[in-house]
């Protein structure tokens, strides 16, 4: 059963991403005790979708995703308490539809797609020598996924492979030995998926099926017995979303509803209550965003 470990006061913030018109280079942030977003006076150095971010020791990563025609091997750094952005080194490959995470005090930046290619290419941040280097590549090339850290391994999940097919599968990686592994799928294909981690279970909500229709449902993963199970599906269905896990909730935020069109729209998750219930929105939409 999901444990809540703090109730500390929390912000969440959203980065890039694209509304119903164009692509963004704006930032806002969720005061959680306050229920209240804001506008953050610094913005990325141009507009850019399908971003991954990450955090580590106090600062945003922003890794790669789609700039002004062109896709980006880009990476920039926030500190949160100077509100200052630096400019990192670049990844070897440039990459979007992707995902980003943080593990070992590492920065790890997986799959994606670019130029029609999907990748199964992993790439590596080390912060201390400004530096990317490749590990193990996935066993399945995959875009448009989510992925979570748990229990000292990534886990990927879902999206997109080489032939278009949308995914199901789960796979895991252990940094300490360098290798993949295929762990239970979920019940649902699903692509242009997010998830995170809450209480030791891995959360994957939402996203698209192989019919293109946002799904409301929600899957929880739990390691010890390699199993999934639904939960209370969302409010409405969402792709192209973010979630985020904040304190004792989960927070959906924005991305495309039902009818194509992306929203501002949060719900918050409890998963004591196995209940989900509408939040302050965004002061805009937003879709393809990073989140953290």
């Amino acid at each position: 059963f999901p444990v809540c470990f703090s109730e500390e006061p929390k912000t969440v913030c959203v980065v890039g991403g694209s509304n119903n018109n164009s692509s963004l280079k704006s930032m806002e942030c969720y005061d959680v005790d306050a229920n209240s977003w804001s506008v953050m006076p610094s913005e990325l150095r141009e507009e850019r979708s399908f971003v991954a971010t990450c955090v580590l020791e106090g600062n945003m990563f922003v890794v790669g995703g789609h700039g002004v025609g062109r896709p980006l091997h880009d990476v920039d750094r926030y500190n949160f308490k100077t509100g200052v952005w630096s400019r990192m080194s670049n990844m070897r490959n440039a990459r979007y539809g992707h995902c980003a995470l943080v593990l070992g005090g590492f920065v790890y930046a997986l799959g994606g797609f670019c130029s029609g290619q999907v990748f199964d290419t992993v790439e590596r941040y080390d912060v201390s020598a400004n530096t990317w280097s490749n590990v193990a590549p996935m066993p399945t090339a995959r875009a448009y996924f989510g992925a979570c850290v748990l229990e000292g391994c990534i886990f990927v999940y879902g999206g997109f492979n080489r032939t278009n097919s949308v995914l199901s599968s789960v796979e895991r990686y252990d940094p300490d030995t360098d290798t993949w592994s295929e762990v239970a799928s979920m019940s649902k294909a699903r692509m242009m998926v997010s998830g995170a981690v809450l209480g030791g279970y891995i959360y994957v909500c939402g996203g698209r099926d192989e019919q293109e229709i946002p799904q409301q449902s929600v899957e929880r993963y739990d390691h010890e017995t390699n199993k999934w199970v639904e939960v209370a599906p969302m409010l409405v269905g969402r792709t192209g979303h973010s979630v985020v896990a904040c304190g004792c909730h989960l927070y959906s935020i924005g991305g495309f509803d039902n009818n194509k069109i992306s929203v501002s729209s949060v719900e918050r998750y409890d998963p004591v209550k196995d209940k989900w219930e509408s939040m302050s929105h965004m002061g805009g939409e937003r879709c393809y965003m990073g989140a953290c």
